[in-house]
């Protein structure tokens, strides 16, 4: 399995774990539709290395892309809220790019220790 384009017939929300440990996942299209990426929905997706996240996205919640293969996030500025656990244990992960309201939120220190911060304006 490479790509998967998934949309919840109802809503096009994936559900918390929906994705979790599934490490052959390598990419996947999000709905445009989607409000948030939930709790460990890409938890230990040791194969996803890169994602793009829809612009009506405003909340990346607690896990959601712990322990995965991610190398480098841009994290919209649309997003209002990212759980200063969104990324734990991200060893390959060298660079997220987030927008500067989420520093209220979150601190490098709680971010993974490989990798850059970047805070957009």
């Amino acid at each position: 399995m490479s790509t998967i384009a998934y949309q919840c017939p109802c809503c096009g929300a994936p559900l918390a774990y929906a994705f979790s440990e599934c490490g052959r996942l390598r990419s996947i299209t999000l709905p445009e539709n989607l409000k948030a990426l939930e709790s460990n929905v890409f938890c230990a997706c040791t194969g996803l290395t890169s994602i793009k996240i829809p612009k009506n996205v405003t909340a990346i919640w607690q896990t959601a892309f712990a322990y995965s293969g991610l190398r480098s996030i841009v994290v919209p500025d649309n997003v209002k809220t990212v759980d200063p656990k969104a990324f734990a244990g991200c060893k390959q992960i060298k660079e997220i790019s987030l927008p500067k309201h989420i520093s209220k939120n979150i601190s490098k220190s709680e971010m993974p220790v490989t990798c850059k911060i970047t805070w957009r304006k």
